[in-house]
């Protein structure tokens, strides 16, 4: 599964994938910063940034274990895109927007559940570099990210989008920009 992922993400990078289809939107110029997922039936979930400079949009794709498309690709306003597919197999969709987090989140077929919610955090961060995202095994959302002061932010969100929890965690760390999130049988959320 994972080499198919591997593949997956070079096809999408190089393009090969959008040659093929008459897309209204602007042919990807400069694909970067995918990010992948899978459902509990073996579908792919791709998003990522596009355009010159500064991207503005991103795009979504979901294909079967195979590779074929199941949907038409969808475009978003937003950039720096991180998706996963929570216990319910709803697509949650983490990006920026206006210096904020954003949420959008759909289910598998594609019906919206929320749509650009603003994540309002208690201390005003402005997001930066790429955000660790893991589900819980009570469908909790954990997510941490650097902000522009150079700290590091930890939320916790309801399957609805509602931050339940928000701390700053005491690390110091110039320039935080990557991360990764991941949980074990214990719910005990280890990063790096």
């Amino acid at each position: 599964m994972i080499f198919i992922c591997i593949i997956l993400i070079c096809i999408i990078i190089s393009g090969c994938i959008f040659q093929k289809e008459n897309i209204p939107q602007q042919p990807d110029i400069n694909p970067r910063k995918p990010s992948i997922d899978v459902d509990s039936i073996g579908n792919i979930h791709i998003v990522w940034d596009v355009g010159l400079g500064f991207p503005t949009h991103f795009r979504y794709l979901k294909l079967d274990a195979n590779g074929n498309k199941l949907t038409p690709i969808k475009e978003i306003n937003g950039y720096n895109p991180e998706i996963i597919v929570d216990k319910n197999d709803n697509i949650q969709i983490f990006y920026g927007k206006s210096s904020d987090l954003y949420l959008t989140k759909f289910d598998n077929n594609g019906n919206i559940l929320i749509k650009d919610k603003k994540l309002v955090m208690k201390n005003i961060t402005i997001p930066v570099g790429n955000k660790g995202i893991t589900i819980d095994s009570n469908n909790k959302i954990h997510i941490i990210f650097g902000s522009n002061d150079n700290k590091i932010k930890y939320i916790i969100l309801n399957e609805i989008g509602e931050i339940i929890n928000e701390f700053e965690l005491k690390i110091s760390i110039l320039n935080p920009r990557h991360f990764h999130l991941d949980i074990d049988n214990n719910n005990i959320i280890g990063y790096y």
